[in-house]
């Protein structure tokens, strides 16, 4: 567990690395050698299992050596556990990007928020508790390429993106709860055909209502022109984006602390 725990810690420290640029580097490496989409998302994707193989097998081999250490802190800590944790967080680099933020494009920065909360933290904390590192480095390496000018991996990022963004709207839900904005909350019957679109919308739904400002969405899947419009129209200032993220460490927290307790 200070595997993880220490994981964890060094990751926000962190924050401008990019810690998956081999993957997004060799996305783009794959689309532009292949033209046929099918065959550059099964590459792809065993790109992503074979990566994934020899990070563990790598992982699991300095395991091994410092298993033989006289130094008992070394000797106890799983590199693995430290190492896995270490690559797949990713929530804490949007601080410097809202930062830079202004009033004017301060709205995809809660779609921004809402995916990072999702996808750089809650995800892999989910997938390495009820799976195994392993497992949680081909999910969330798959959940972190861009999948926009994909088919197939599109299907299974929405998937894989379910039980995370569920479990993130429950916590964000439970928040709502606490400062009396749950009868504000309004999905419009979208929720369900949300989780099938993309789940990362029902998230976002929840965060604009915890800032009380307004969100317009396209759904071009459900209809080839359908605007819907969500919450209320209040202007967003940078405090409200620190807000929101305020509200999102406690997510953070929260989730970590189930984390602990499922493994």
């Amino acid at each position: 567990m200070s595997g993880y725990i220490l994981g964890i810690l060094i990751s926000f420290l962190f924050i401008k690395i990019n810690k998956k640029l081999f993957i997004h580097k060799m996305q783009f490496l794959f689309y532009k050698l292949f033209n046929k989409k099918t065959i550059y998302e099964l590459i792809m994707l065993l790109y992503i299992v074979i990566i994934s193989i020899i990070i563990s097998l790598i992982c699991i081999k300095v395991n091994s050596i410092t298993s033989k250490s006289n130094i008992l802190l070394i000797k106890n800590f799983n590199f693995y556990n430290f190492f896995t944790i270490f690559i797949l967080l990713n929530f804490s680099s949007i601080e410097k990007l809202t930062l830079k933020s202004n009033n004017e494009n301060c709205h995809k920065f809660i779609s921004l928020i809402s995916r990072s909360l999702v996808l750089g933290f809650m995800a892999p904390l989910l997938y390495i508790g009820i799976l195994n590192n392993l497992m949680a480095l081909i999910i969330c390496f798959i959940l972190s390429m861009n999948i926009k000018k994909t088919k197939y991996i599109k299907y299974i990022y929405n998937f894989l993106c379910i039980l995370p963004s569920l479990i993130t709207s429950i916590f964000l839900m439970f928040i709502l709860i606490l400062t009396k904005k749950i009868n504000q909350l309004n999905f419009k019957n979208m929720f369900f055909k949300n989780l099938l679109i993309d789940p990362l919308i029902n998230v976002e739904i929840i965060m604009i209502t915890l800032q009380g400002t307004f969100l317009v969405i396209d759904y071009k899947e459900v209809s080839s022109c359908k605007l819907i419009k969500y919450g209320t129209n209040k202007n967003i200032e940078k405090n409200d984006l620190y807000w929101l993220l305020t509200k999102s460490y406690i997510v953070c927290i929260i989730s970590f602390i189930f984390f602990l307790i499922i493994k």
